[in-house]
């Protein structure tokens, strides 16, 4: 999260995003094992029929908006592999969307899954997403990159020190 505490840094924040100059990145464990070691997801995303959640389709439906999603491989388990994720677009839910479109949903979503990860998802009790916004970049008044960094939650390190 970053907050500006003058209109002008406001002002300036507020057209990077919308430029799409600001840069996220995200941590995120899936469920499988993905064989590209960097792969970019491009389906178009729209609301889904039932209306409370998110939907992504290989071609561009009415009222879809374009979405581009881009990630490598950290690390491969058995079961899971560990993401890094950019974003070049901000749709709503949209990693969580991509990866379950891509055939691997995010560990402990229970809203974009599919019935046998649901089921593991109560077994594992994760309690949240394994789903981390962990670095944020943009420039400041003076044109300077600002970088920010997060070290993953405690909860998330201990279960990667789980699973094989």
């Amino acid at each position: 999260m970053v907050i500006a505490k003058m209109q002008d840094s406001f002002d300036n924040l507020k057209e990077q995003f919308k430029k799409r100059k600001v840069k996220k990145e995200y941590t995120v464990l899936v469920y499988g094992k993905i064989e590209k070691d960097e792969d970019e997801i491009n389906f178009p995303i729209r609301r889904s029929s039932d209306g409370y959640k998110m939907a992504a389709a290989p071609v561009a439906l009415e009222k879809s908006r374009i979405a581009i999603t881009g990630f490598e491989i950290v690390k491969k388990f058995i079961n899971y592999t560990l993401l890094k994720v950019k974003i070049k677009t901000g749709r709503t839910h949209q990693i969580r969307v991509h990866m379950l479109a891509y055939g691997h949903p995010v560990v402990g979503d229970d809203l974009y899954n599919t019935k046998r990860t649901r089921e593991q998802n109560s077994k594992l009790n994760l309690g949240r997403l394994f789903l981390v916004a962990d670095k944020l970049s943009f420039y400041d008044l003076k044109g300077e990159l600002q970088s920010f960094k997060i070290e993953l939650p405690k909860e998330l390190k201990k279960f990667l020190g789980t699973i094989k």
